[in-house]
């Protein structure tokens, strides 16, 4: 009886799958799935650690950029306003519905004789998303920089808010 033997190995991050072959005179082969029954074994376990380790959010790129025209009346009235309608919106982000999570929440508000249009956006639930957010809507209205609307653009979260909609139904 003459046996020949073929190993393939896969190789991804930290894992190494290896898989063997051995063909008898007789044309049989015999596939040895217990190294890849491991490796699958491996892969969900990681994925499930992954899920529940938080995954650091990256607060350095990101990008804002302001609406230019000044608020009307009483701008600290108008960024406590926002500041209030964004942290609503935030609650709204991590509800689950029946078939997915919710990674985004937008709305409308009247202030005044205006509309504030706003949404706030989690783009990968393994992060802090509140903390994201939150972080975020304070850039907004840093320095006392109050304006009709602004955004802020991350990695890991967006925000923005303005006095017309900018987002299709």
């Amino acid at each position: 009886m003459n046996i020949s033997t073929t190993n393939a190995f896969l190789i991804k991050g930290n894992i190494t799958l290896e898989v063997s072959t051995r063909t008898t005179s007789t044309g049989s082969s015999v596939n040895v799935v217990v190294t890849l029954m491991s490796l699958i074994a491996v892969h969900a376990l990681t994925q499930q650690l992954q899920e529940k380790i938080p995954i650091k959010t990256n607060y350095k790129n990101i990008f804002s950029m302001h609406n230019p025209n000044n608020v009307r009346g009483d701008a600290k009235l108008f960024a406590m306003r926002a500041k209030d309608f964004l942290s609503e919106l935030i609650l709204k982000v991590e509800k689950t519905t029946k078939y997915r999570l919710i990674f985004y929440s937008a709305g409308e508000k009247k202030l005044g004789k205006n509309k504030l249009y706003a949404m706030v956006q989690c783009l990968d639930l393994r992060i802090d998303c509140k903390r994201c957010l939150a972080w975020s809507i304070t850039k907004l209205f840093k320095n006392d920089n109050i304006k009709q609307g602004a955004r802020v653009l991350g990695t890991d979260c967006n925000v923005r808010y303005e006095l017309y909609p900018f987002l299709r139904s």
